[in-house]
């Protein structure tokens, strides 16, 4: 699979949020949120879907696939690694840290990622990767 663009991972992000109880969600719903028109949400829909990601209910509300739970997953943890990892394996300050983790954030790949995660265990520090380590996962690419 390709790298996501950071338009349709904030599409997954939005839907992972918005889908917390287990009844999908409508588009109009993820249109709104994002404050995008609901043509856009519909196009971003596709995609997602074509990269299996998402499937669609009888209802037409959406759901994250399998993949799509753990893409969710793994972005809702990429700025608290990477800015936990630039803090305490590599000396920088919280401050520049919390910077470049925001530029990082959309752009890192799984692998890098998960690197991150190693290096902190094997320095000692608590694992925060909700999902662990999915280097080589199939599917699962940054």
């Amino acid at each position: 699979m390709k790298n996501l663009t950071t338009s349709l991972q904030r599409y997954i992000q939005t839907i992972h949020e918005l889908s917390q109880d287990e009844n999908g969600v409508r588009v109009s719903d993820v249109a709104s949120k994002r404050k995008v028109s609901k043509s856009s949400a519909c196009i971003a829909m596709k995609s997602l879907q074509d990269y299996g990601l998402i499937r669609r209910g009888k209802d037409r509300r959406i759901f994250l696939t399998d993949i799509g739970k753990e893409h969710a997953l793994i972005m809702e943890n990429k700025i608290n690694i990477i800015q936990l990892f630039l803090v305490e394996v590599m000396g920088i300050s919280k401050e520049n840290a919390i910077e470049d983790a925001l530029v990082m954030e959309h752009k890192i790949s799984i692998e890098t990622l998960c690197s991150f995660c190693r290096s902190r265990n094997a320095a000692d520090f608590n694992q925060n990767c909700k999902v662990g380590c999915h280097v080589g996962m199939p599917g699962v690419k940054g």
